[in-house]
């Protein structure tokens, strides 16, 4: 008997002294997959080629003071968790308006919209003109977005909602076809790329999508001026090819942000375009997918893998950045509800597994975080066609 639990007591040891070394081992081996699923040179190349093109585009202008909440905040519905104050302080009546409705017939995805919608909304939208006298959006500063993030300040990024800014893309279909029907398309355009602008300016990827989306409404409608013989005004829309530059590089920045772009690329780029757009937008998406490793690859434990200069670097970005960030930098600083491995338990899609324990076991939690942190990248390099062409 006393041979038999000292074999055990030695096999409990031996197996003690494995969980570390096969931690590690696991580690490491999804690590090592999200190097592969970051930039190859190749590719931060192209991205850097992207980068260069996009600032000397110019469409996106950046810093600015002169804040819009005043006049969009109002319009805000929110998607996500509920809150107290979610839907708009205001009726977004161009949703509503029967004349409207027709517009809803020909996706905003589709080219040919403008010539496939009959009825011109008769809705008021004399408020796109006023947006001229601004140069940046924060959401978060007024309004039902505002209200909700103040009534749930410990509250991580995971967990809120964000702004939903169809209303507007819906707003800015409404105010071409206005034009189109009134005469004063050139003004209409204008309005449209100032709004695509500011949505730009008010942080994150799905701000950038939505700015983005607003420059191809637009072009359509220049497409459908020269078509019809529409007076343009001598118009100049951002070119396909541009917006799909500025669709790869947006992406690519949270890849670059984020620690898989290459050990320079970040420098370089502000080197070779300084003043690069969307650092905002990619910031708060990195800060927000990197997040629930922060807590975990801090390297508290022998053995286990320290990824602070990763951690750091984000740090330093956004302290030079300007950015506003709300929620998220609140919780990538600490200050509220940490971003970590146990709040992926809510999500179907998460890693399965009893992650609210495996998030503190020290070397298992390193082995059950990485591949979250190996799937982000993949998701976000645009430049993989280079690499692997379907």
């Amino acid at each position: 008997m006393k041979r038999f639990l000292r074999a055990a007591g030695i096999l409990g040891v031996v197996g003690l002294l494995a969980i570390p070394v096969v931690a590690r081992v696991l580690t490491d081996r999804a690590l090592a997959d999200n190097r592969a699923d970051g930039f190859t040179p190749a590719e931060a190349e192209l991205f850097l080629t992207d980068g260069r093109r996009v600032t000397a585009l110019g469409v996106f202008p950046e810093g600015g003071t002169r804040d819009a909440g005043a006049v969009l905040n109002p319009y805000l519905r929110l998607d996500g968790p509920d809150g107290p104050d979610a839907g708009p302080d205001t009726p977004a009546a161009w949703v509503t308006d029967p004349t409207f409705r027709d517009t809803l017939r020909c996706p905003v995805r589709t080219d040919t919209w403008p010539s496939c919608i009959t009825a011109v909304p008769t809705v008021d939208l004399a408020w796109m003109a006023s947006l001229a006298a601004y140069d940046t959006w924060d959401p978060g500063a007024s309004g039902p977005y505002a209200r909700w993030l103040a009534a749930h300040p410990d509250l991580s990024a995971w967990e809120s909602p964000l702004p939903n800014y169809v209303p507007l893309l819906d707003a800015a279909r409404a105010r071409l076809l206005q034009g189109r029907a009134r005469g004063d398309l050139p003004a209409a355009l204008a309005e449209v790329r100032k709004l695509a602008q500011l949505v730009w300016t008010s942080e994150g990827t799905v701000a950038a999508m939505m700015a983005i989306a607003l420059l191809n409404v637009e072009r359509a409608a220049y497409d459908d001026a020269v078509a019809t013989g529409l007076d343009h005004g001598g118009w100049e829309p951002v070119s396909k090819a541009d917006v799909e530059a500025l669709r790869r590089y947006s992406f690519g920045l949270i890849v670059a942000y984020g620690g898989d772009a290459g050990e320079d690329t970040l420098a370089r780029l502000e080197r070779e375009a300084p003043g690069f757009p969307g650092r905002c937008n990619a910031i708060w998406e990195a800060m927000t997918l990197v997040g629930p490793g922060r807590n975990v690859f801090d390297g508290r434990w022998p053995g286990e893998v320290d990824l602070a200069p990763r951690y750091t670097a984000l740090d330093a970005a956004a302290a030079s950045s300007g950015c506003r960030l709300h929620h998220v930098g609140r919780a990538w600083r600490g200050e509220t509800r940490a971003l970590d491995l146990s709040m992926l338990a809510e999500s179907p899609d998460a890693v399965p597994g009893p992650l609210d324990f495996l998030s503190q076991v020290p070397w298992v939690r390193q082995a059950a975080t990485a591949p979250v942190l190996s799937a982000y990248a993949a998701n976000f390099n645009r430049y993989r066609a280079a690499r692997d062409p379907a």
